[in-house]
């Protein structure tokens, strides 16, 4: 009896000696991992720091995007013996609406009395926290909203801040969006080690990583030029009645963008009023045909290859051209015969355009337009630029060689346009659009890498071309609006709307675009109106904007006058 009461005591101890390693097996192997990082996170303090975004400046450094620190109140009950009723009045007292503007947080505050913490959604300035800082139970955190000072100005070049899926700032659209990550720097951790009660202990130095606050752009856009820009397009819309409209400026010798509209616009504060449509830029974001502004284009590359030269005469020009079952006619149904390729230009002839490109071919106007980035994008620092890509040459039919040659059935954003045309200004060098001019961080400058220019046209078709387009001006009815002791080398467009495959008589496009002075440029610039009411020709609208705005530009830039005052 005696041995079999030890043989069990003996069994029992196994088993609990048994039991007692498996479970400090499964502590110290299978649940390793996790109880160390309990224990981890409960021995660690570890606080996230968030990185001041970067602020942009125009060429004048004025900031057209920045931070104000701001707070948000937070109602902490244990802290406070008013009732729900009583801090409504209290708050509102300093901050009218606040109590209108929380609903939902008051009634829970009313309806979870064994809940604690309540953050409200109203941000307030430090003013509004120091009026609210002796109100029972208000807690205040730090915060910061991006602010844009000059509200709707430059908004579709800006973008602008909302949130993103983890619930952080993020950068959308424009400048804000694809400079996201320079701007926004890199947040900052601190882990410090804590005893049992939760107090921080020191043992040597804290570990940690430095907050690293965003860079900061420096532009190449002129504010005064912007503004001008800005005021400019407002008078056009009103006066022409037209539905929307762009103007882009950039200097004719570098691509830099010296201003950028767009109207309708939105305020970047208020973003989430605007509509969806209104927050897409325009100038590279939409395709449109351009109509005869492409013109010189063409004649540019056909000038160049010397399928054409500028005194030839077009020996197709006495009669509509006919081309399978369709016919190229003019706008007027007029014909020009023999007219020379300056002709052709001036008076804005279909007929003698198709005619050139004829001469040109389809290979060398596909070889030019790959040169002149058409198909791709111009590669500006904007978040949100379209590229469509040009058909194979397997599908284009002579007919779509006939209508590019004056603009139609080719789809392109302004960007591309303005990028393209400005080649004739610069020499025949094509150069990417280029907005930002360097960043700063900490005291230093770092000037962003321009990217070098192609070269797509020679000398010779560049000074032809120039000769061809200073004519056009000087003998169109546009030549009164020309700033007396100016060269201005531009040409007018007007071109329908495709929509589903077919050209709406009530949709079209007006447009000007050119540069000054003729010898050494210093600006080029596209303007553009959406269905004006008072004309649909370009020369009738959108050029009385471009030479309205020109004659300004050229005090704001002092630029010099290279002709004699008639």
């Amino acid at each position: 009896m005696f041995n079999k009461r030890l043989s069990l005591i003996f069994w029992a101890l196994c088993l609990f000696t048994l039991s007692v390693l498996f479970r400090f097996f499964y502590w110290q192997v299978i649940q390793s991992n996790e109880l160390s990082q309990k224990a981890y996170q409960q021995s660690r303090s570890i606080k996230e720091t968030t990185a001041t975004r970067g602020t942009i400046y125009t060429s004048d450094s004025f900031p057209l995007a920045t931070n104000q620190t701001l707070y948000q109140p937070a109602f902490y009950r244990p802290n406070s013996d008013l009732s729900t009723p009583e801090l409504k009045e209290k708050i509102d007292e300093t901050i009218p609406d606040f109590s209108e503007n929380n609903k939902e947080i008051f009634q829970k505050i009313s309806e979870s009395p064994e809940k604690t913490w309540f953050e409200f959604k109203t941000l307030i300035t430090h003013e509004q926290k120091e009026q609210l800082k002796d109100v029972p139970g208000l807690e205040f955190s730090v915060t910061s909203k991006r602010i844009y000072p000059e509200a709707s100005m430059s908004a579709h070049l800006l973008g602008f801040v909302g949130k993103n899926n983890l619930d952080q700032p993020q950068g959308y659209s424009g400048l804000e969006g694809y400079y996201n990550k320079e701007l926004s720097g890199t947040f900052g951790l601190s882990q410090k080690t804590k005893d049992a009660l939760g107090q921080i202990i020191f043992l040597g130095k804290p570990w940690g990583r430095e907050v690293k606050d965003g860079k900061n752009l420096h532009l190449y856009l002129n504010r005064t030029a912007q503004f001008l820009a800005e005021e400019a397009l407002k008078k056009g819309l009103e006066a022409y009645r037209a539905e929307a409209g762009s103007i882009v400026l950039m200097e004719s010798s570098s691509g830099h963008v010296l201003a950028m509209t767009s109207l309708p616009d939105f305020n970047p504060d208020n973003y989430q009023e605007a509509t969806p449509s209104s927050l897409i830029n325009p100038a590279i974001s939409h395709f449109f045909e351009p109509g005869s502004i492409f013109k010189p284009i063409v004649m540019t590359m056909a000038l160049d290859s010397s399928a054409v030269k500028k005194d030839d005469i077009c020996q197709d020009c006495d009669q509509p051209k006919t081309i399978g079952p369709h016919t190229v006619n003019n706008w007027d149904l007029s014909i020009h015969p023999n007219s020379t390729m300056t002709e052709i230009i001036k008076n804005s002839d279909n007929i003698g355009m198709s005619f050139v490109i004829e001469e040109l071919g389809l290979d060398r106007f596909l070889d030019y337009s790959e040169k002149l980035g058409f198909g791709s994008p111009t590669g500006i620092d904007l978040q949100g630029e379209a590229s469509q890509k040009l058909k194979t040459k397997k599908n284009w039919y002579p007919i779509d060689l006939a209508s590019a040659s004056f603009g139609q059935g080719i789809a392109l954003t302004q960007i591309q346009v303005l990028s393209s045309f400005n080649s004739l200004a610069n020499d025949g060098y094509l150069v990417s659009p280029q907005v930002v001019a360097s960043y700063s961080q900490s005291g230093r400058n770092d000037p962003l890498k321009m990217k070098k220019g192609e070269k797509v046209f020679e000398k010779e078709a560049i000074e032809d071309i120039k000769n061809i387009l200073e004519i056009a001006v000087n003998e169109s009815p546009v030549s009164r609006l020309k700033p007396e002791g100016y060269s201005v080398c531009a040409k007018s467009g007007t071109a329908q709307v495709a929509i589903k495959g077919y050209y709406d008589d009530s949709q079209f496009i007006a447009s000007y675009i050119g540069f000054l002075p003729k010898e050494k440029p210093y600006f080029t610039m596209l303007v553009t109106l959406k269905n004006p009411q008072t004309s649909s020709w370009g020369s009738s609208t959108a050029a009385p904007i471009w030479f309205d705005l020109a004659e300004k530009l050229i005090y704001l830039f002092d630029i010099k006058k290279d002709q004699p005052d008639v």
